[in-house]
């Protein structure tokens, strides 16, 4: 964590106009948004992040087990269901999507 302030959200001021207070909440180390209105929600409600991984086989891809944020696979050789350059959205619930599948250029 870094050394940015905290503050509880009782501390910030809520802003004047159409503008937002991000603040990191003092007990929670979470970054939150309070509006004007005086209403307070976690940054993350906004902002996710997705990660891209490549892997040969979709054997290999399963090895890795369920990822801790929402990813993006992209599998050279889907053995299972003869896909070349196939591509899957594997969620952190465990919920595996397959998106598409590519021709080898």
């Amino acid at each position: 964590m870094g050394n940015v302030t905290t503050s509880s959200a009782n501390n910030i001021t809520s802003p004047n106009g159409n503008s937002l207070a991000l603040f990191v909440e003092g007990t929670t180390g979470e970054m939150k948004v309070k509006d004007v209105m005086g209403n307070i929600q976690p940054l993350s409600d906004y902002i996710f992040a997705v990660v891209g991984v490549v892997r040969d086989t979709y054997a290999s891809m399963i090895a890795d087990g369920t990822p801790t944020l929402d990813t993006i696979y992209i599998v050279l050789n889907d053995e299972n269901k003869s896909y070349v350059r196939a591509t899957y959205f594997w969620k952190t619930n465990g919920q595996r999507e397959w998106i598409a599948t590519t021709p080898d250029n």
